[in-house]
């Protein structure tokens, strides 16, 4: 069947502010066009937007995979069974038993203590009290159950590395930058390279060509899930997350880990919305800076079937981004299958593929010009990236909208 054309409605894209710089690849007037990189609006579209797009589903990647050489690809919980169905639905609704659980207890506990119920109050402020009075460990089997989420969606989840990929030095300073958010960050946590590796069962979870990376990966996340109960025993449990601060962005540089980052944050949450690829990516710099401070190579990865995953309400976007960024709180209304509206559409596949490394120079104090030359570079390679793949996943019809 045929996927139909979506409008992207009053969220239109906006030209971007910065500048490709001239040592980069060049890409199609076309593409640039429908970017607001540049070229002539007047250019028609190309065939090759027009091209037979294919349901989202399973066959689409399966044929992908011809394609891609069996060292850079590995698929998990592709049995299409019910056991791997159950398991993969329990993992994702504790995910989010977690996060609502979590999110209330600044309420809940109050109101146990004014109606009067001290012990269940006393035994809801240890919980709460428990990751930062006792160190929690990093718990491998924990990791595994939590990719076992995969096992809900069509065919699992599958992490491919472009050839491109390569040339790229597992043991030299990597950021790994993925889009988009989503309302959940699937591909994030299931595709996420950190925690497939320290999953320690890289023969399941690692593609060969990478399974000799050590488990020091880190993924950086929003601050403010470390400071939310339940939450946090769930983060540190899973051991390669660290908040996403300046400093200990920096400071983790310094010690040249590899890293994952989610560029487009909390924005990308209020962006998101069912048919439709949107990144936040205009005004976020500042790990295009780190890097260039650090001399970091940076590698883009791009999910497709994240935005498709819930549907969503489209309502009040700019209203809701000033609350995001005034309270640090994304307000978004979504639901996925309709007898358990918290788990994500299970027909969706979840297919993140990661290419596109680019080297930057090391730049003690890198100027505003050479901090826009190469945030434009990562723009231009994440088009660059999305382009070359979509059709590949069934989404040929779909346009990359930047913010």
């Amino acid at each position: 069947m045929r996927r139909p054309a979506h409008d992207t409605g009053a969220m239109k894209e906006r030209p971007l502010s910065t500048r490709i710089p001239e040592t980069s690849s060049p890409l199609s007037e076309r593409t640039l066009v429908r970017h607001g990189l540049g070229a002539s609006p007047a250019l028609k579209t190309s065939p090759v937007d027009q091209r037979q797009a294919y349901t989202v589903g399973y066959s689409t990647p399966k044929s992908y995979t011809k394609e891609v050489p069996p060292e850079f690809f590995q698929r998990v919980c592709d049995a299409d069974d019910l056991w791997t169905r159950t398991q993969g639905a329990i993992a994702l609704l504790m995910l989010w038993v977690v996060w609502l659980a979590g999110s209330f207890c600044a309420f809940w506990w109050p109101y146990l203590v004014f109606k009067g119920y001290h012990k269940a109050a006393i035994a809801t402020a240890l919980i709460m009290a428990y990751p930062y009075v006792v160190k929690v460990k990093q718990s491998p089997a924990f990791i595994r159950f939590i990719l076992s989420g995969a096992g809900w969606f069509k065919g699992g989840t599958c992490l491919y590395l472009e050839e491109s990929m390569k040339n790229v030095e597992t043991s030299q300073s990597i950021l790994l930058c993925q889009h988009p958010h989503g309302l959940f960050t699937y591909g994030f946590i299931q595709n996420g390279s950190a925690a497939r590796i320290d999953a320690r069962r890289p023969e399941i979870y690692v593609p060969t060509a990478f399974r000799h990376m050590k488990p020091n990966a880190v993924a950086l996340v929003e601050p403010l899930l470390f400071k939310i109960p339940l939450i946090r025993h769930f983060i540190t449990a899973f051991g390669c997350a660290r908040p996403a601060t300046k400093h200990e962005m920096l400071y983790l540089m310094s010690k040249k880990k590899p890293l994952g980052l989610l560029p487009g944050g909390s924005e990308e949450i209020i962006l998101s919305h069912h048919g439709h690829e949107r990144v936040y990516i205009k005004h976020r710099k500042g790990f295009i800076k780190y890097a260039l401070q650090h001399g970091y190579t940076i590698c883009i990865g791009y999910t497709f079937g994240e935005a498709d995953s819930y549907r969503t309400l489209d309502w009040a976007v700019k209203f809701r981004l000033w609350y995001l960024r005034r309270f640090r709180v994304p307000l978004f209304a979504c639901w996925g299958i309709w007898w358990c509206p918290l788990l994500p559409r299970g027909q969706v596949a979840l297919e993140t593929v990661v290419g596109n490394p680019f080297q930057l120079p090391k730049l003690a104090d890198p100027s505003k010009e050479d901090i826009d030359k190469w945030h434009g570079r990562y723009v231009e390679l994440l088009v660059d990236l999305f382009e070359r793949n979509k059709a590949k996943f069934g989404y040929g019809e779909r346009v990359l909208e930047i913010y």
